[in-house]
């Protein structure tokens, strides 16, 4: 094997280490330790969870200062020396880096996490030979591990030596703490962060539907709805008994007005937990879209029957009603939302309307003057609507001064 410049070489590794997706950021996997030593220590050490917040922060002096206080507390914590191998990384304290990954793998040496760390560290210091060594362990725990194998490879070149053979080591490593931090990055809006977590966690187990309904949910927020409803497609195939990962799905669908797929995924959910709170509301939405007013209006009924207290989904099928031409029907909602909701300047506008439609035009005025006191910032139209009240019931005078109402608000804006 030919030997490569070194010099050229030393630019490619340090690019390389600087631009993999886990490096050095990809000490975040040691993120994946948390669920499994938590349990481990009784009772939660705080300083854990304070160290990870300042290690987030970038504040790594203070995250190193957490993670004395978890160490002093539980010297065997594997999780403590690792995090705060982290921290040395990022603050260039590599030989203290170094020290802590051998410490922690010595505690638990089925975690390729600190060798991956120790490995990084290894090469920042152009140990070649230690940092090949501890990749190859990583891979050998974890194969599908892009870092470990990019930067063994270049280190190989580095000096001339051809890659060390990958002897297959069990790991036992679940990614179920990884999931757990990708979730708080997505929960807090840290999604490619998140997505990152969910990355390697998967590389560590493809076969866990929540590891992809996590990712899905992240997607989801970020907008890319086709990455959401691939993610939930393979939740779906690996586990159809979880309402929430169809829920989901229909959500997915639903933003991509795909509404046939969105209704089909929906109905699974009815079918799994059919007394689900908002499955029905969600089925109301894809079918007015469609088209489909008397469906829509079934779903929302069931959905009432379940939240009786929704006044949103209360509203919206009064107002199909009225639509509809149902005017009995959007006339018993706008009482219930006017009962719930006594102040509501909308409801009374609305079931004015509905009294207009009527011709009980005396209600429709006392609806449509409770409307004006209670906004009179946006009472412009409302003066119209009652101007025509008070011409149905023979007082023109009245109308009149409506209408000058109405202009003189239109003039006003």
């Amino acid at each position: 094997m030919t030997k490569q410049d070194p010099r050229r070489l030393t630019i490619m590794l340090a690019l390389t280490l600087m631009l993999t997706p886990s490096a050095p950021a990809k000490t975040t996997s040691a993120r994946a330790n948390t669920t499994r030593s938590a349990k481990a220590a009784k009772p939660h050490n705080p300083d854990t969870d304070e160290g990870v917040k300042y290690f987030g922060e970038n504040k790594f002096d203070k995250a190193v200062e957490s993670f004395n206080k978890v160490i002093k507390a539980e010297p065997k914590s594997a999780t403590g020396y690792y995090r705060r191998a982290e921290c040395y990384v990022r603050m260039n304290k590599f030989e203290a880096a170094i020290t802590d990954c051998t410490k922690a793998n010595e505690l638990k040496p089925t975690d390729p996490n600190p060798l991956r760390v120790r490995a990084f560290a290894h090469m920042k210091l152009k140990q070649y030979g230690p940092g090949i060594e501890d990749y190859t362990r990583v891979l050998g725990m974890r194969p599908g591990d892009k870092e470990a194998s990019q930067n063994r490879r270049l280190a190989c070149r580095m000096i001339g030596k051809p890659e060390p053979l990958v002897v297959p080591i069990k790991s036992n490593y679940d990614p179920a703490g990884m999931v757990s931090i990708g979730k708080q990055y997505s929960d807090h809006g840290h999604f490619k962060e998140a997505i990152k977590m969910f990355n390697e966690a998967l590389v560590y187990n493809d076969k866990r539907a929540d590891t992809y309904f996590r990712r899905a949910e992240t997607y989801f927020a970020m907008e890319q709805f086709q990455d959401s409803i691939n993610d939930l497609n393979t939740a779906v195939k690996i586990d159809a008994k979880k309402f929430s990962y169809f829920y989901s799905l229909g959500k997915a669908y639903t933003a991509l007005n795909q509404y046939d797929k969105a209704i089909e995924s929906f109905d699974q959910v009815v079918k799994l937990k059919p007394s689900n709170d908002g499955v029905h509301m969600r089925l109301g939405g894809c079918y007015l879209a469609k088209g489909d007013k008397p469906k829509a209006i079934e779903e929302w009924t069931l959905h009432m029957k379940i939240d009786p207290t929704d006044d949103k989904v209360l509203f919206q099928r009064a107002n199909l009603y009225h639509v509809m031409k149902k005017l009995p029907e959007a006339m018993a909602d706008y009482n219930r939302l006017v009962t719930m909701h006594p102040e509501d300047e909308d409801a009374h506008r609305r079931r004015g309307e509905v009294y207009m439609d009527e011709h009980d035009y005396k209600k429709a005025i006392d609806d449509f003057t409770i409307t004006i006191n209670l906004d009179k910032s946006n009472a412009g139209s409302v003066y119209v609507l009652r101007a025509k009240a008070y011409q149905a019931i023979g007082k023109p005078e009245l109308a009149a001064k409506d209408l000058k109402s109405a202009k003189e608000f239109d003039e006003r804006l």
